[in-house]
Protein backbone atom coordinates (compact mmCIF):
# COMPACT_ATOMS: atom_id res chain seq x y z
CA UNK A 1 0.00 0.00 0.00
CA UNK A 2 1.14 2.75 -0.91
CA UNK A 3 1.72 6.80 1.71
CA UNK A 4 -1.28 8.81 0.65
CA UNK A 5 -1.30 12.39 2.22
CA UNK A 6 -4.26 14.81 2.46
CA UNK A 7 -4.25 18.29 1.05
CA UNK A 8 -2.58 19.81 3.91
CA UNK A 9 0.57 17.14 3.52
CA UNK A 10 -0.71 15.19 6.82
CA UNK A 11 -0.61 11.29 6.09
CA UNK A 12 -4.27 9.81 5.93
CA UNK A 13 -4.96 6.59 7.32
CA UNK A 14 -4.60 3.90 4.70
CA UNK A 15 -7.27 1.49 4.37
CA UNK A 16 -8.21 -1.85 1.76
CA UNK A 17 -9.72 -0.16 -1.58
CA UNK A 18 -13.10 -0.24 -1.31
CA UNK A 19 -13.52 -2.61 -4.35
CA UNK A 20 -12.65 -5.46 -2.10
CA UNK A 21 -12.79 -7.64 -5.22
CA UNK A 22 -8.99 -7.03 -5.60
CA UNK A 23 -8.18 -8.59 -2.39
CA UNK A 24 -10.13 -11.55 -2.81
CA UNK A 25 -6.90 -13.83 -3.69
CA UNK A 26 -4.62 -12.21 -0.66
CA UNK A 27 -7.65 -12.73 1.93
CA UNK A 28 -8.62 -15.96 0.57
CA UNK A 29 -4.23 -16.64 1.02
CA UNK A 30 -3.84 -15.52 4.56
CA UNK A 31 -7.23 -17.34 5.44
CA UNK A 32 -5.86 -20.70 4.18
CA UNK A 33 -2.08 -19.97 5.63
CA UNK A 34 -4.16 -19.07 9.18
CA UNK A 35 -6.12 -21.84 9.10
CA UNK A 36 -3.41 -24.88 8.12
CA UNK A 37 -1.69 -23.08 10.77
CA UNK A 38 -4.17 -22.95 13.48
CA UNK A 39 -5.17 -26.83 12.81
CA UNK A 40 -2.02 -27.91 13.15
CA UNK A 41 -1.47 -26.26 16.44
CA UNK A 42 -4.85 -27.32 17.86
CA UNK A 43 -7.21 -28.54 15.13
CA UNK A 44 -10.06 -27.70 13.05
CA UNK A 45 -11.66 -24.78 15.57
CA UNK A 46 -8.53 -23.54 16.44
CA UNK A 47 -7.61 -23.70 12.44
CA UNK A 48 -11.38 -22.05 11.23
CA UNK A 49 -10.68 -19.60 14.58
CA UNK A 50 -6.83 -18.62 13.47
CA UNK A 51 -8.33 -18.44 9.66
CA UNK A 52 -10.90 -16.03 10.31
CA UNK A 53 -8.39 -13.94 12.46
CA UNK A 54 -5.73 -14.04 10.00
CA UNK A 55 -8.18 -12.45 7.36
CA UNK A 56 -9.51 -9.53 9.85
CA UNK A 57 -6.41 -8.77 10.80
CA UNK A 58 -5.27 -8.60 7.08
CA UNK A 59 -8.40 -5.59 6.57
CA UNK A 60 -6.32 -3.45 9.21
CA UNK A 61 -3.18 -1.14 9.10
CA UNK A 62 -0.30 -1.32 10.70
CA UNK A 63 2.56 -3.94 11.32
CA UNK A 64 0.20 -6.79 11.82
CA UNK A 65 -2.35 -6.38 8.79
CA UNK A 66 0.86 -5.39 6.61
CA UNK A 67 2.18 -9.06 7.40
CA UNK A 68 -0.87 -10.47 7.12
CA UNK A 69 -1.24 -8.99 3.70
CA UNK A 70 2.20 -10.06 3.01
CA UNK A 71 1.31 -13.66 3.77
CA UNK A 72 -1.53 -13.52 1.69
CA UNK A 73 0.21 -12.41 -1.22
CA UNK A 74 2.88 -14.80 -0.99
CA UNK A 75 0.21 -17.26 -0.27
CA UNK A 76 -1.22 -16.62 -3.79
CA UNK A 77 1.93 -16.33 -5.10
CA UNK A 78 2.98 -19.82 -4.09
CA UNK A 79 -1.01 -21.56 -5.34
CA UNK A 80 0.06 -20.02 -8.88
CA UNK A 81 3.94 -21.68 -8.98
CA UNK A 82 2.29 -24.68 -8.03
CA UNK A 83 -0.90 -24.65 -10.58
CA UNK A 84 2.24 -23.50 -13.27
CA UNK A 85 4.17 -26.44 -12.50
CA UNK A 86 1.72 -28.87 -11.81
CA UNK A 87 0.48 -27.83 -15.19
CA UNK A 88 3.70 -28.17 -16.72
CA UNK A 89 4.22 -32.14 -15.26
CA UNK A 90 0.77 -33.49 -14.99
CA UNK A 91 1.63 -34.32 -11.18
CA UNK A 92 -1.46 -33.77 -10.17
CA UNK A 93 -2.91 -36.70 -12.68
CA UNK A 94 0.17 -38.77 -12.04
CA UNK A 95 -1.35 -38.73 -8.19
CA UNK A 96 -4.82 -39.01 -9.02
CA UNK A 97 -3.90 -42.21 -10.97
CA UNK A 98 -2.09 -43.41 -8.38
CA UNK A 99 -4.52 -42.80 -5.93
CA UNK A 100 -7.07 -45.06 -8.15
CA UNK A 101 -4.62 -47.79 -8.05
CA UNK A 102 -3.82 -47.54 -4.21
CA UNK A 103 -7.75 -47.20 -3.70
CA UNK A 104 -9.23 -50.19 -5.96
CA UNK A 105 -6.20 -52.57 -4.71
CA UNK A 106 -7.25 -51.97 -1.15
CA UNK A 107 -10.42 -53.04 -2.19
CA UNK A 108 -9.86 -55.72 -3.92
CA UNK A 109 -8.25 -57.43 -0.90
CA UNK A 110 -10.40 -56.13 1.20
CA UNK A 111 -13.29 -57.72 -0.60
CA UNK A 112 -10.87 -61.08 -1.04
CA UNK A 113 -10.51 -61.05 2.96
CA UNK A 114 -13.29 -59.21 4.10
CA UNK A 115 -11.18 -57.06 6.23
CA UNK A 116 -14.10 -54.45 6.56
CA UNK A 117 -16.41 -56.69 8.40
CA UNK A 118 -14.18 -58.78 10.57
CA UNK A 119 -13.20 -55.15 11.98
CA UNK A 120 -16.24 -53.64 12.31
CA UNK A 121 -17.28 -57.03 14.42
CA UNK A 122 -14.01 -56.92 16.23
CA UNK A 123 -15.12 -53.88 17.37
CA UNK A 124 -18.51 -54.42 17.98
CA UNK A 125 -17.24 -57.49 20.36
CA UNK A 126 -14.61 -55.68 21.89
CA UNK A 127 -17.20 -52.48 22.89
CA UNK A 128 -20.00 -55.36 24.58
CA UNK A 129 -16.91 -56.88 26.53
CA UNK A 130 -15.94 -53.74 27.59
CA UNK A 131 -19.28 -52.45 28.60
CA UNK A 132 -19.86 -55.89 30.45
CA UNK A 133 -16.72 -55.54 32.75
CA UNK A 134 -17.71 -51.62 33.45
CA UNK A 135 -21.55 -53.04 34.19
CA UNK A 136 -19.97 -55.69 36.33
CA UNK A 137 -17.73 -53.88 38.19
CA UNK A 138 -18.62 -50.48 38.26
CA UNK A 139 -15.53 -49.04 36.08
CA UNK A 140 -16.97 -45.95 34.94
CA UNK A 141 -18.70 -44.81 37.72
CA UNK A 142 -15.57 -45.46 40.05
CA UNK A 143 -13.75 -42.85 37.20
CA UNK A 144 -16.31 -40.62 36.89
CA UNK A 145 -17.02 -40.35 41.02
CA UNK A 146 -12.97 -40.05 41.43
CA UNK A 147 -12.42 -37.26 38.71
CA UNK A 148 -15.53 -35.90 40.56
CA UNK A 149 -14.26 -35.47 43.86
CA UNK A 150 -10.41 -34.21 42.84
CA UNK A 151 -11.72 -31.35 41.05
CA UNK A 152 -14.36 -30.54 43.74
CA UNK A 153 -11.59 -30.60 46.01
CA UNK A 154 -9.16 -28.41 43.55
CA UNK A 155 -12.26 -26.15 43.07
CA UNK A 156 -12.85 -25.48 47.05
CA UNK A 157 -8.85 -25.42 47.48
CA UNK A 158 -8.53 -22.67 45.18
CA UNK A 159 -11.22 -20.32 46.18
CA UNK A 160 -10.79 -21.25 50.02
CA UNK A 161 -7.98 -17.94 50.90
CA UNK A 162 -4.72 -19.28 52.22
CA UNK A 163 -3.81 -19.24 55.81
CA UNK A 164 -2.71 -16.22 57.23
CA UNK A 165 0.63 -17.61 57.60
CA UNK A 166 0.66 -18.17 53.81
CA UNK A 167 0.74 -22.13 54.49
CA UNK A 168 4.53 -22.20 54.92
CA UNK A 169 5.10 -24.97 57.77
CA UNK A 170 7.87 -23.49 60.28
CA UNK A 171 11.57 -24.31 59.57
CA UNK A 172 12.04 -27.22 61.78
CA UNK A 173 14.99 -26.39 64.46
CA UNK A 174 18.30 -27.40 63.99
CA UNK A 175 19.20 -30.61 65.94
CA UNK A 176 21.16 -30.40 68.83
CA UNK A 177 23.93 -32.19 68.24
CA UNK A 178 24.62 -29.29 65.13
CA UNK A 179 24.31 -31.50 62.45
CA UNK A 180 21.72 -30.60 59.76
Amino acid sequence: MEERRDSDGEEEEEELPRDESSNVPMLMGVGTVGTLAGMVVGGPLVGLGLGGLAVYSATKEGEVGDMMRATGNAAVKVANKVKEVDGKNQISSTVKKGAVKVYTETMRINNELNIINNCTNLAKKSYRSIKDVDQRYGVSSTVVSGVTSGMSSISSRLSTPPPPDGGVPPPHPAPEDGRI
